[in-house]
This record gives C-alpha cells, structure tokens and sequence, in this order.
C-alpha cells in the first residue's frame, strides 16, 4: 500500500482487480444499471465496491455512448480514484480513466458519503470491444487513494478548490509562484471557493498553470465558440486572464484584446457608411 502526504493528510492507495464474466451479454442492459464487484477492504477501514454501468450512469452517458465507473464506500471519504481496462492481448494498449492524473498533475477529489457512490468517471465505449478477453470476460483493475488524517510535518502544503459541483486539489507551491491572485482568498484550512467559474474553465486553467500552455481539448473548444459572444468559452478565458493576472493563459489560447473590439468597430464602420450615404442625398445649402 502506497503513500504520499499532503496538507496534514496520507493518501494511502490500494488496488483491486475484478473480472467481468460474459460482457458480452451484460453490455446491453440500460442506463442507469450497474454491475457489481465483490467488496473488498480498503485503508483505515474502508471497504469499497466497484460500480461499472455499460451504458453509462445517466441518459447522457447512453446517448454519448459513455460506460461509467464509480466506487461506492462503506464510510464517507474522499477519494482519487481511477480505472484501468486491461488489454488481455500483447502489445496492445490498456484503456484508462483517472482522477489521480485528470489533465497531468493537479487531480480530481471525489467526496463520497457512507453507503453512496463516489462521482463517476468515463470511457467512451467502442474503447471497451478491444479489450474483451477470452469467454466475454472483461478485466478492470480500480486503483483507489483515501485521505486520511496525518500529524507528519508538512512538505508543501496542498490547496482544496471547489467549483462548482467538482472538487479540485494542487500543490501550493506551484499555484502561488505561477499564478499568486488565485490565493487571495484562501483560508488556512477550508476549501478554497471559486463560484463564478464553470468548472471546465477551471479545469483548462490549472492546466495552463501547471503546463504553461494551453489544452488541445480546450483549443478545439474554443475554435468552436463565437468571439462575438461576450459568454463563448473563447471570451471566457479572456475574462479570466485578467482577473488573474495571466496574459499568457489567453494569447496561448489565441484570444487577444481586439477580438473584444472587433463588434464595436463593425457597428462604427456601419454607422460611418450610412452617414456618408445621408451626405451625398442631403443637398448642399450653398448652392441655392
């Protein structure tokens, strides 16, 4: 069992390995419907259960074509947790979803209540066909770290960010050197509260943070939005950069100040064209 301390806390880790017997079949049943692993224990008395929904948790997920994974727990807690497929012929690739690594470095924190199920994390399903083994049966390995409380002295202090209906968490030390105003409301121990950021936005802005650059996922999104719109992705990263102090988070993203005034100047531009054209109709009093 591994071990990594943060902020006054151990994430200790444990693995487990269980075997989907004749997927083939249970592929099928609807949304909303999980299988589940046999329980096993955890850390610090925990004890947890795989939930794995082949057509995915919710109406979305079925219509996007997303499985679900999930962990319910014995005890509230907080979790990292992610799930690997595991490819059964050689040389052929695993297929993984993580809160431990979502974007690089910093991760996803799940909140999960005693005798609930922990958020859920997805594989886009034709991912699944290329990993089914012999007889149907389908191998997933769930890799799970809780949080527990430690009197260990601290390395570096570790921040927790809620936005929105996500909980984030990153290391101190690297927030505060790139990216200092995001730290002008913290608290020594509560959450850090962000709740006028979506959280896919917050999400491409740690990133920047810790990667100095921008996402592809991110700037295919914003390829797609209108910089006409003042709430497009494009213009809410521009927002954002400003209000904490990193211009390099919107010029890497391609997003630069005269996209702002590009509306204005059009609807100056017109109203120019119309005065001139009112100009020449209007006669000169002079030539009476």
């Amino acid at each position: 069992m591994a071990e990594e301390v943060y902020n006054g806390k151990i994430v200790q880790t444990v693995s487990y390995v269980w075997s989907v017997q004749n997927y083939k079949e249970q592929r099928h049943v609807g949304y909303g419907v999980a299988l589940e692993s046999p329980a096993f224990e955890g850390p610090d008395g925990h004890s947890f259960k795989i939930k794995f929904y082949p057509s995915g948790a919710t109406q979305e997920d079925y219509i996007d074509y997303f499985a679900a994974f999930a962990i319910e727990s014995t005890q509230t807690a907080e979790l990292l947790v992610s799930f690997r497929i595991v490819n059964p012929y050689p040389f052929s690739p695993n297929v993984k979803t993580s809160s431990f690594h979502k974007r690089g470095f910093y991760r996803r924190v799940l909140t999960v209540q005693a005798g609930h199920t922990s958020p859920c994390l997805h594989v886009f399903t034709p991912y699944l066909k290329a990993c089914i083994g012999m007889r149907y049966s389908l191998k997933i390995k769930a890799t799970i770290g809780v949080f527990t409380n430690t009197d260990d002295p601290l390395v570096d202090r570790c921040l927790f960010f809620q936005v929105g209906y996500m909980r984030f968490f990153a290391e101190q030390s690297i927030v505060q050197k790139r990216c200092p105003a995001l730290l002008l409301n913290a608290d020594s121990d509560a959450d850090i509260v962000i709740s006028d950021v979506e959280p896919d936005l917050f999400d491409a802005l740690l990133w920047f943070i810790y990667n100095k650059k921008v996402h592809s996922r991110d700037l295919q999104d914003i390829q797609k939005s209108n910089w006409r719109d003042p709430n497009s992705f494009r213009m809410q990263i521009r927002t954002l950069s400003i209000r904490y102090q990193l211009p390099g988070f919107a010029d890497n993203a391609e997003v630069y100040l005269e996209d702002l005034y590009r509306p204005f100047l059009k609807a100056w531009s017109t109203v120019r064209r119309i005065t001139s054209k009112v100009a020449k109709v209007k006669p000169d009093p002079k030539a009476k």
